[in-house]
């Protein structure tokens, strides 16, 4: 559902961003509960998991997601310029944010909508979460809070959250 929603805003563009919203949120929660999950496991084998499970946690999602995105922003720093006439600082500017997971930010800076490498917004949101949320829920678990509380405390985060941006 999520893909089906996310690749019928990009066929039919007039339709609006719902279905985008919808798409992208659902593979959010199933990513995040799914990270969760794995996690959750690893802490019922070993309470003691910190270190080796974050590093080779990082090092199955950057060796799963870097070499598509370093191939994507190559070719797209090559070809950019000539095939969507975009000026060569605003395809840097684009690859150099796909690159640094700060791609949500450009906007702010003053590069503006039609964006060349836009899918690589929710790329970014991705890797923030990975590099937040594990840490937050290691150390959860460390301090021997109760897995109910910590359902709670992020049920009541997702309200919280999705009440604020809308």
């Amino acid at each position: 559902m999520a893909i089906i929603s996310v690749m019928g805003v990009h066929f039919f563009q007039d339709e609006g961003p719902i279905g985008l919203a919808i798409g992208v949120d659902i593979f959010f929660v199933l990513s995040g509960f799914l990270i969760t999950k794995l996690m959750l496991k690893a802490d019922d084998r070993d309470p003691h998991f910190d270190q080796a499970y974050f590093r080779n946690f990082y090092r199955r999602r950057f060796t799963r997601l870097m070499p598509a995105l370093f191939g994507v922003t190559g070719v797209y720093l090559l070809l950019g310029p000539l095939l969507i006439d975009f000026p060569l600082k605003r395809v840097a500017a684009e690859v150099i944010a796909s690159l640094t997971f700060t791609y949500p930010f450009l906007a702010a800076v003053g590069v503006d909508n039609g964006l060349g490498l836009l899918p690589m917004w929710s790329l970014s949101v991705e890797i923030w979460f990975y590099v937040i949320w594990p840490p937050v829920l290691g150390y959860l678990l460390r301090h021997s809070l109760p897995r109910r509380r910590i359902a709670i405390g992020l049920a009541l985060s997702a309200v919280a959250f999705s009440c604020y941006g809308h």
